[in-house]
């Protein structure tokens, strides 16, 4: 391939050339929606950048600019990849040379307007990305830095001289000769830095030099807009002119101008106020306008997959909402209404990955009805609007609706439920995360309310019985536990779920293992009754006996909360102990010496006037394991017996007194236990003092 696009013999082969190239682009930018060809292309990768190289010294305008095309498309996907056998090194790096060595080309005298357009986008991509430092790349950063220093004066002064010709303004060694032209490569100059300054965060190098030319560019970035504006909409107030730049060249750049002032308004709002004067809320009401109006086009139409380009939209749209005057504009009652229908529209025919965004921008204007106050909301405040948060917090419901109907039905069965595939799990997951990240601002006993009715949804999700929908969604259920104990610790919403749900547990099935883990671990006060707690006990014998060594790391944890909490979780421990010393007498657990450690943790957990009577517990099972080990664990007993005596001398004193002869001799012979030498008895205390720091902290 790369042999065939040598330049011999180009008059006869351009245009062949010409249409292998866009095939390729094509190829390239489908790979941004498939992720096997996306892999596959990664591959290839140094083939392409070759190809596209070899076609950008050509003399011919066309088949420059198509390389340039297929270069750009391999930065937008590759760009920031790292290589996956050196991965702090970009995926691109090795190529970063050849790319370079591209784009310069399309600055020397034998270029034109239009390529030199393609190649400042590029560069600009080219310095935005991770691909190299930017120190390595001087020629194109000496290009883009005195085009816009020259651009930039040329629009300030004029661009007439007094005899009423044009300016003689070059970008590298390409004459720019017409007005027209001037004011059209100075759009896409702007377009460049614009990129440059949206992706320069975390980069030092690249936020440096944006920042020396930032008073420049801001004021050009605004009037640019304003121009696109007066083009677009005060048409009939406008006169036009021949050497204005036209509308389709603004089309292609206003997105990336929309993006950068909402970076520059978060960064520096008063210097854009200052910019603006007087005249800040009409210019975000046109920003907001032009977002909303491309997508209502695209929610006009059926079903689709979503350009770039419209997700970009969506983004800048979301940036111009998280300032106060774009936030102020979409809360008007009269835009509000036609706000929240475009999106409702929105999430109904959109694609899973554009409907992740749709929720990620009702949560953000949600977000920031709180946050751009420096005050808490009043309750009258939040009483006018909470009609509308509603409304925010119904666009995540009703993309939860959409993957699980019987939420909105109450019941199962019905509304038919469709195959769910991965993406509708992320988006389940998604929408329920944000949807209690948005309840987390409002007055808790909304709140309370709001949370009783997601434990219901979760009740409707047990009783469907999915379970990857139950494994995707267990930190959620945890998280509504969690706000609602935190809220009201005495509430009995937790123990009614609990009990509405267990027949539906398994005590063999990981997902109801963690569920009860959950609920137990989580709830201050729940209500079992001895049957139950009984239950409760089982699963976590399960969790402790799994071939999973995360679900026994869990099981493990799950136990210390019960024992943190022994004032309230008596009931389940007082069932667990039997059960868990039947398991060591079977041999089924993998480290037998667990119960000790368990009954040790807890005896040294509990009040003072509970002590001796765990001491009862504890120090019998003690000997009765020294003894059911035939003495092969005496060394670790001997150390744990003396933490018991450590622990409360008087209590252990007063225990003491009470045993059998029996079991006087065989403590005694435990406590004057001589230290064992570092044999194999010191390997296994290692073992388990790693066991421990895991399981117990």
């Amino acid at each position: 391939m790369v042999q065939s696009m040598v330049l011999e013999n180009e008059t006869t082969k351009w245009k062949f050339k010409k249409y292998i190239l866009q095939l390729l682009t094509v190829v390239v930018a489908s790979a941004r929606e498939d992720s096997r060809l996306q892999k596959y292309i990664s591959t290839k990768i140094s083939e392409l950048v070759e190809i596209a190289f070899i076609c950008s010294t050509s003399s011919l305008i066309q088949l420059r600019i198509s390389s340039l095309e297929l270069i750009g498309h391999i930065i937008d996907i590759y760009g920031n990849m790292s290589d996956p056998l050196y991965p702090e090194v970009s995926l691109l790096g090795q190529q970063s040379a050849q790319i370079t060595t591209a784009i310069v080309p399309a600055f020397s005298k034998d270029s034109n307007i239009e390529l030199a357009c393609t190649a400042v986008v590029l560069a600009s991509k080219l310095l935005s990305s991770n691909i190299g430092q930017v120190s390595r790349m001087q020629r194109i950063v000496n290009v883009l830095t005195t085009s816009l220093e020259e651009f930039a004066h040329a629009k300030g002064s004029g661009n007439e001289m007094s005899n009423g010709a044009p300016k003689h303004l070059k970008i590298g060694e390409v004459s720019v000769l017409t007005t027209k032209s001037q004011n059209k490569l100075l759009v896409y100059i702007l377009q460049a830095w614009s990129k440059i300054k949206v992706n320069a965060a975390g980069d030092s190098d690249t936020s440096q030099l944006v920042d020396k030319y930032i008073n420049i560019l801001t004021p050009l970035w605004l009037y640019s807009l304003r121009d696109f504006a007066m083009m677009k909409y005060g048409s009939q107030f406008l006169i036009t002119n021949s050497d204005d730049v036209d509308i389709n060249t603004y089309e292609q750049c206003w997105v990336d101008f929309v993006e950068v002032i909402g970076v520059i308004a978060n960064e520096n709002s008063a210097h854009l106020n200052e910019l603006l004067r007087d005249d800040g809320s009409n210019f975000f009401l046109v920003l907001f306008g032009q977002c909303i109006e491309h997508l209502i086009k695209i929610s006009s139409k059926t079903k689709q997959a979503m350009t770039a380009h419209d997700f970009r939209v969506l983004e800048a749209l979301a940036g111009i909402l998280k300032l106060k005057s774009g936030l102020q504009l979409v809360f008007d009652d009269s835009i509000f209404v036609e706000f929240i229908d475009l999106l409702d529209r929105l999430v109904m025919i959109s694609d899973p990955s554009f409907k992740l965004k749709i929720l990620e921008l009702a949560s953000g204007v949600f977000e920031s009805y709180f946050k751009t106050s420096s005050n808490a909301k009043s309750p009258e405040e939040l009483h006018s609007d909470v009609d509308k948060l509603f409304e925010l917090l119904r666009i995540n419901m009703l993309a939860i609706v959409q993957v699980l109907p019987f939420i909105r039905d109450r019941e199962l069965g019905r509304t038919p439920l469709k195959a769910i595939e991965s993406h509708d799990l992320i988006l389940l997951k998604k929408a329920f995360d944000l949807s209690l990240n948005m309840i987390a601002y409002l007055p808790e006993v909304i709140q309370l309310d709001l949370l009783t009715c997601f434990l219901f949804a979760f009740t409707l999700v047990y009783e469907l019985n999915n379970s990857d929908i139950i494994a995707i969604l267990l930190p959620t259920l945890k998280r509504v536990i969690s706000s609602l104990a935190h809220i009201d610790s005495r509430n009995s919403t937790t123990s009614r779920f609990f009990q509405s749900i267990w027949k539906h547990l398994n005590v063999s099935n990981k997902n109801s293992i963690l569920t009860v883990f959950i609920v137990i671990t989580t709830t201050e006060e729940l209500h079992l009754t001895e049957e139950e707690a009984g239950k409760v006990s089982e699963f976590i014998i399960n969790g402790l006996l799994s071939e999973e060594t995360s679900l026994n790391t869990i099981s493990i944890q799950a136990i210390k909360t019960l024992i943190k909490n022994n004032e309230k979780t008596g009931l389940i421990l007082e069932k667990l102990i039997p059960r868990l010393v039947d398991q060591v007498y079977q041999s089924k657990l993998k480290e037998p010496r667990l119960i000790l450690e368990i009954l040790i943790v807890l005896t040294r957990s509990v009040s003072s006037d509970k002590i001796e009577g765990c001491l009862k517990i504890c120090v019998p099972i003690i000997l009765w394991f020294d003894e059911f080990t035939s003495r092969r664990y005496e060394n670790y007993l001997h150390h744990k017996l003396l933490d018991l005596i450590q622990h409360s001398p008087a209590h252990f004193k007063s225990f003491v007194d009470s045993c059998s002869e029996d079991q006087k001799q065989n403590l005694e012979r435990l406590v004057k236990l001589a230290t064992a030498p570092e044999t194999e008895t010191e390997t296994v205390l290692e073992k388990f003092s790693h066991i421990k720091l895991k399981t117990f902290g």
